[in-house]
């Protein structure tokens, strides 16, 4: 062996350069179009795959490909053999040699998309979504194709793992060519119907896996959900009937399994129920295979089952009630009989709510359906009513507790466990009307809201509507209307004018010299005859000649001295003479005054005597001033 490790390194060495002599040769025969002869070297580096120099060969092989069509088999084939090659960096490079070459050539996209769904087999997560990545352009390049191409593989697969790993990859790939879709109704039309042809032919041996990635796909499209294509409706339930009734999993082993499409089918058969499809046939499908199978199945799966069909028993008719009664009933017995410590409450009353709405249309089948145990059921049902109401009470109090100190993990779960115990405790409260009703022989004559029934979503706004509402025209508004004018200090009370200037900022103006004369009275409201109205003004208050004007007019106490003053004096002569002048014949005015100590306080420190009518002339000002104020409005 050592002297096979020289050898071999030489070896190599001649790989490698006979890799780039060729390399060499196919970049000039392309610049100089001479292609025949890149041929031959691009055949030699094909010949390289199986030597040393494979990290090398890998990358290359797809990049020149599509100048020689005439070797595109070997090119493939050869990346396939990458693809099951030991180092996983060349596993790598080989996938996305695939993405390059279907890049080059459009034409075999087909082809490669085969192929490569052949790999979601891989269990290395790194090289599966290398592969995801690859395989999403060539995808959305043609996505008809495409569906072609993986559901070949779902209805002949024999391997049930690839399968399903196709159905989930498929589902992936629509979810990300979403937009694309969605603005294409003929090509989800197209769709749905090669989704239904999936149904028909392999619905059988698809497992639950594969059969809700389908229906969830079908379910996502406009042209399902908008319920404008009664006849695609109804060919989606006639081929959802044709999987539940040739189901055989609940007489095997594969009951969970079996479980799950039903579940699937059933989430289906309620959305076209919401779109006043009649799917009676599915319920009496599913009672009569799965009715029987309470406590065999996963307790969540089986509960979510009943759910739907108490639901879609609502809008049965009578002779769909004649035909589910008796399958019905073995339902309520399997569950209320059930091999567990307590019985499933929510199955329960989905159930006894399903009877009373098909006992209801056929009261003679309901008679038929029930048998001389029917009471004894009901009186067991209640007895395990009233055992796990008073443990839901208990339990909401204790976790009522934890919420209110609980933080958040701890509180998020608590809130959700005492949800779930209120749910509990709304079926306890429907179960025992129902029950009572069924003793009392007033089958359907119940008024109850069932536990899992919550309230409707408000409806969203799309982000379409939002865009339309930001970008229509503002409705313009007439600034005079839209200003909103402060209000003024004369129809103010004392109380609020006193509060706003406690708030009122000080200031900082220069401190000028103090007067010695006193503060003008306020203004006064008076109504004189012929309806008119004047403005008095009051006596002057009382000002303080020892501090400045903005101290004294943030002195309470000697403001209120001063409108005191001025409203005794406001019923004078001179107030009602100057009320007449400024306002209609005989006005006379009341005011309140305030108390101002020099000429910058003049100005703030008035009273706060109402106004009514236009505002007369300011008073004069301190002792020595003498000077009358401007008119003010």
């Amino acid at each position: 062996s050592i002297h096979s490790l020289p050898q071999a390194r030489a070896t190599t060495k001649m790989s490698a350069d006979a890799f780039y002599k060729a390399y060499s040769e196919i970049s000039e025969a392309i610049q100089e179009n001479r292609l025949e002869d890149g041929k031959t070297a691009y055949e030699e580096i094909i010949g390289l795959a199986k030597g040393d120099v494979k990290n090398l060969v890998a990358p290359v092989i797809p990049k020149f490909a599509h100048y020689f069509p005439s070797l595109l088999d070997k090119t493939i084939n050869t990346l396939l053999d990458f693809c099951e090659d030991d180092s996983s960096p060349i596993r790598m490079d080989a996938i996305r040699g695939f993405g390059i070459l279907t890049g080059n050539l459009p034409e075999c996209n087909s082809r490669v998309l085969n192929l490569m769904t052949q790999l979601l087999v891989l269990e290395d997560q790194s090289e599966l979504k290398v592969l995801k990545q690859t395989i999403s352009p060539i995808f959305a390049a043609d996505i008809k194709q495409a569906t072609q191409a993986i559901f070949h593989h779902i209805k002949n697969g024999d391997a049930q793992d690839l399968k399903d790993k196709n159905a989930i990859c498929y589902r992936e790939q629509m979810q990300a060519c979403k937009a694309q879709v969605d603005a294409n109704m003929e090509l989800q039309a197209q769709i749905v119907e090669l989704i239904l042809e999936v149904l028909l032919e392999a619905g059988l041996s698809l497992s639950g896996v594969a059969l809700t990635s389908l229906l969830q796909t079908l379910q996502s499209f406009e042209v399902f959900r908008d319920g404008k294509h009664p006849s695609l409706m109804n060919s989606v339930k006639d081929a959802i009937e044709s999987v539940m009734s040739v189901e055989t999993g609940f007489e095997s082993a594969e009951k969970n399994e079996a479980a799950k499409k039903f579940l699937g089918c059933l989430r289906i058969a309620e959305k076209l129920s919401d779109k006043k499809v009649d799917c009676t046939d599915l319920l009496a499908h599913f009672f009569q295979k799965a009715g029987g199978s309470a406590g065999k199945i996963e307790e969540s799966t089986w509960t979510t089952m009943v759910r739907i069909s108490s639901k879609l028993s609502r809008g049965a008719s009578k002779a769909a009630a004649e035909k589910i009664l008796p399958d019905l009933y073995s339902a309520f017995k399997a569950v209320v009989t059930a091999d567990s410590i307590t019985i499933n409450l929510s199955a329960a009353e989905s159930l006894l709510y399903a009877l009373h709405m098909m006992g209801k249309l056929s009261p003679e089948s309901f008679k038929e359906a029930i048998d001389e145990k029917f009471e004894t059921h009901l009186n067991s049902l209640g007895k395990d009513v009233k055992i796990q109401e008073v443990s839901a009470k208990e339990l909401v109090t204790s976790l009522s507790k934890t919420i209110r100190t609980a933080k958040g993990p701890d509180k998020k779960k608590a809130v959700s466990d005492r949800q779930k115990q209120q749910r509990l405790l709304k079926s306890c409260e429907n179960l025992m009307k129902m029950i009572l009703a069924a003793k009392a022989q007033k089958i359907g004559e119940i008024s109850v809201t069932l536990s899992f029934m919550g309230r409707k979503k408000a409806k969203v706004e799309t982000k379409e509507k939002k865009t339309e509402k930001k970008a229509a025209p503002k409705k313009s508004v007439d600034k005079k209307k839209e200003s909103k004018k402060g209000i003024s200090k004369l129809d103010m009370s004392l109380d609020d004018i006193s509060k706003k200037n406690k708030t009122k900022p000080k200031s900082k103006k220069p401190e000028e010299k103090k007067g010695q004369g006193k503060g003008r009275g306020g203004r006064g409201r008076g109504r004189g005859a012929s309806r008119g109205r004047g403005s008095g003004r009051g006596g002057r208050g009382q000002g303080n000649k020892r501090k400045r004007g903005g101290e004294n007019q943030n002195n309470n106490a000697k403001r209120r001295k001063g409108q005191q003053n001025g409203n005794q004096n406001g019923n004078n002569k001179q107030n009602q003479t100057r009320g007449r002048n400024r306002g209609r014949p005989r006005g006379g005015g009341r005011g309140g005054g305030g108390g101002g100590a020099n000429r910058q306080a003049r100005s703030k420190s008035r009273g706060a005597g109402n106004r009514s009518g236009r505002g007369g002339r300011r008073g004069r000002g301190g002792r020595g001033r003498g000077r009358r104020g401007r008119n003010r409005r």
